[in-house]
C-alpha cells in the first residue's frame, strides 16, 4: 500500500473516533480500526499506519494508551517481540541468543551467540522458562505474553535477529552499522502502556476502562451512583464481541435473555480500581472477587457470604434503599422505608447507601412473627422451628434484650442482609408416614 494510501486510512479511522457519540463508543471503533488494519497490511504498513494515527491524538493520553492497549493485544508477533525486549532492555534479546540450535544436546554451547534468534534458540528458552530461578524463568514472570510471542515466533520460521525485526516494522539505520538509531526510534513510537486506561464520565466515576489485552468496560449507573449496566467488549477474529448485562430489581446482573450472568454486583472501591464477583462452580455463597486496578493487575480472592463480615451490594445486601428519596420500597413483602444510619453504623461497600437503611414502624395490630414472616417471604402461617431464632435476630439487630418490650410504634431497622442471612428459615421436613 502506498505512503499517501495508508495516511488516508489512518485518517479515515481516526474521523470514525471522533465522530463517536460516548467514550465507549470511541473505544469500540479504536479496537474495530486497529485490529482490522493490523490483519490487513503488512508489518511496515501497519506500523507507519499507527504512527499516522497516533499523530491525530497527540495530547489525549486516553485516546493514545487505548491505541497502544489494542495495538500491543493483537497479532503482530514482530511488534509484541521488540516490545517484550524494550521492556526488559537489549539483556532479553541478549539472553535469547546465548541459545542456538544445538543447545538441546550440547548444553556446553550455551553461551554461544550466532546474532540471530532461531526455532531452536526458542525451543531451548521455553525450555529454561519452566525452570524456577533460570534467566529465562525471570524474563517470562516479568512479561506473561513472552512465552506466548515466542511460540508464535517459531511457529513462522525463519531466523529473527534485531535488525530483521526492526526493518520488517519499516524501521532501519542506513547510515551505521548498527540499529541503535532505529531501536530508539521503534521506542519512542511504541512507548507502550503497562495498565489500564480509564475515561471518566460526567459524575466523577469511570465510565469506560479499558484493561490490557484489550478487554473494554463501559458502565452505567443509577440516581444513586450504583453501577446498574455493564458491557464487556473483547476482540474476536478482528470483530467486537458484546456482553450487555444490566441489573434487575434484585439487584441482579442479568444478560440480554433475563438470565443471570457470570460477572455480578460490579463496584468501584474507594481507590477507583474496578471490579466484579463471580460464583464459584457448585456453590451458593462462594464468589471470586476480582479486582483490576489502574496498573492493569488483576487480583482475585474468595469470599463467602457466610462469613459474618462480608457484605456485598447485590449479593447479600439489597440496592434498595435511596435516602434521597425515602419512598416505600419492599423488603421480602414487608413494607419498609430508607431511615437513617444510626451514629456507631457504618457502610463502606461500594454499592450500599452510606447513610441509610431500610426501616419499618410498627403498627397497631402487628407483632413480630407476623414482621419477620414477611421480611423473609414466608407463608402467612408458617410457624417453622427456625422463626424464633430470626425474631431474636431481628430484636438484637435493633438493641432490643428482651423483645417482649418493643413498643408498638418502634421503628424497626431490617439488617441489610436480613433476608439472605443465617438463620436459615426452611419449612420442617414432612412427617414420616409410618408403614400399613
Amino acid at each position: 500500500m502506498s505512503n499517501e494510501a495508508v495516511e488516508q486510512r489512518a485518517q479515515q479511522d481516526a474521523n470514525n473516533v471522533h465522530d463517536a457519540k460516548s467514550a465507549g463508543d470511541s473505544v469500540r471503533t479504536i479496537g474495530d480500526e486497529v485490529t482490522t488494519a493490523r490483519g490487513q497490511l503488512n508489518p511496515a504498513d501497519y506500523n507507519a499506519y499507527l504512527n499516522s494515527l497516533r499523530g491525530q491524538f497527540q495530547g489525549n493520553q486516553q485516546v493514545l494508551g487505548t491505541i497502544d492497549l489494542y495495538d500491543s493485544s493483537g497479532g503482530n508477533t514482530e511488534q509484541r517481540a521488540l516490545q517484550a525486549i524494550t521492556a526488559n532492555g537489549d539483556e532479553l534479546y541478549r539472553v535469547l541468543d546465548t541459545y542456538n540450535h544445538d543447545h538441546d544436546n550440547n548444553e556446553n554451547n550455551h553461551d554461544e551467540r550466532d546474532g540471530k534468534i532461531g526455532g531452536g534458540d526458542i525451543d531451548a528458552f521455553l525450555k529454561d522458562a519452566k525452570q524456577e530461578g533460570t534467566d529465562a524463568w525471570k524474563f517470562a514472570q516479568k512479561n506473561p505474553d513472552l512465552t506466548k510471542t515466542l511460540e508464535e515466533m517459531k511457529n513462522k520460521g525463519g531466523e529473527f535477529s534485531k535488525t530483521a525485526l526492526l526493518n520488517d516494522l519499516g524501521y532501519n539505520d542506513s547510515d551505521t552499522d548498527s540499529d541503535n538509531s532505529a531501536f530508539e526510534q521503534f521506542q519512542k513510537d511504541h512507548p507502550g502502556v503497562k495498565g489500564s486506561v480509564i475515561y471518566t464520565g460526567a459524575n466523577g466515576k469511570p465510565e469506560v476502562i479499558v484493561e490490557p489485552h484489550g478487554v473494554s468496560t463501559a458502565l452505567s449507573y443509577d440516581a444513586n451512583g450504583n453501577i446498574n449496566g455493564m458491557n464487556r467488549t473483547t476482540i474476536a477474529d478482528g470483530k467486537p464481541v458484546d456482553e450487555q448485562l444490566t441489573r434487575n430489581q434484585q439487584g441482579v446482573f442479568v444478560d440480554k435473555d433475563g438470565k443471570p450472568a457470570d460477572k455480578q454486583a460490579p463496584f468501584i472501591d474507594a481507590q477507583g480500581n474496578f471490579g466484579f464477583y463471580k460464583p464459584v462452580d457448585g456453590s451458593q455463597t462462594v464468589f471470586t472477587k476480582f479486582t483490576i486496578d489502574g496498573s492493569g493487575t488483576v487480583s482475585g480472592e474468595k469470599v463467602d457470604l457466610n462469613d459474618p463480615t462480608v457484605a456485598i451490594s447485590g449479593l447479600n445486601r439489597p440496592l434498595d434503599v435511596n435516602g434521597a428519596n425515602p419512598d416505600q420500597f419492599k423488603v421480602g413483602s414487608l413494607d419498609t422505608r430508607a431511615v437513617p444510619l444510626d451514629p456507631n453504623q457504618t457502610v463502606a461497600d461500594p454499592g450500599l447507601h452510606p447513610t441509610a437503611q431500610a426501616g419499618h414502624e410498627i403498627a397497631s395490630g402487628e407483632n413480630l412473627y407476623k414482621i419477620t414472616r414477611e421480611a423473609l417471604n414466608l407463608p402467612k402461617n408458617y410457624d417453622g422451628p427456625d422463626l424464633e431464632a430470626a425474631i431474636d435476630q431481628l430484636a438484637k439487630a435493633n438493641g432490643y434484650a428482651n423483645r417482649n418490650l418493643i413498643p408498638a410504634n418502634a421503628v424497626l431497622r431490617i439488617p441489610p442482609d436480613f433476608r439472605t442471612r443465617q438463620p436459615v428459615i426452611a419449612p420442617p421436613p414432612p412427617a414420616s408416614v409410618p408403614a400399613a
